[in-house]
């Protein structure tokens, strides 16, 4: 295996899996209510669904019909501010679990910068470091990025709560 299919197969993974967050993430804000269906023994979302299939379909991506909250955490940022999950509520949400010991992450993490320049505005990237000290984080992140800042939200869960 070269480095360069890697890197190939690395990106087309990471583009699908934020693709798939746009549209699941704009599908769902507009999803009608259970309670306003038309026909109660119809589901909501197959009585809404196009006879074509979806992009996410397309793709060969499985497509998640209900929606799954995930539990709310507040947690510190590299930019000494702090984000609760809940408040980006309404909005895509890619949520990235990494350390710099894990390599696969890592290698996400400039295709997630790269995404969300392209597409401000559209979601929000919350690349959350798990159980490690805020220097080391800001020390790997600027030898990745040449000092430059990331584009993406990076949380520290130094006691790793957010990720159960």
């Amino acid at each position: 295996m070269t480095k360069r299919w890697l890197k190939i197969s690395i990106l087309m993974v990471s583009l699908c899996i934020i693709v798939c967050a746009l549209v699941v993430g704009a599908v769902g804000c507009n999803s009608p209510d259970v309670s306003t269906s038309p026909d109660a023994s119809t589901p909501p979302d197959t009585a809404t669904l196009p006879d074509s299939p979806s992009l996410p379909e397309k793709l060969g991506l499985i497509v998640i019909k209900d929606e799954v909250a995930a539990p709310d955490f507040t947690l510190p940022t590299m930019a000494d501010t702090e984000i609760t999950l809940s408040d980006l509520q309404g909005k895509p949400v890619v949520l990235n679990f990494w350390a710099t010991w894990c390599s696969f992450c890592v290698a996400e993490l400039p295709y997630f910068d790269k995404a969300i320049k392209e597409h401000a505005g559209e979601a929000t990237i919350v690349a959350v470091d798990i159980q490690e000290e805020a220097s080391q984080v800001k020390n790997f992140l600027q030898k990745l990025f040449d000092g430059k800042e990331v584009s993406f939200i990076v949380a520290l869960d130094k006691n790793a709560q957010a990720h159960h």
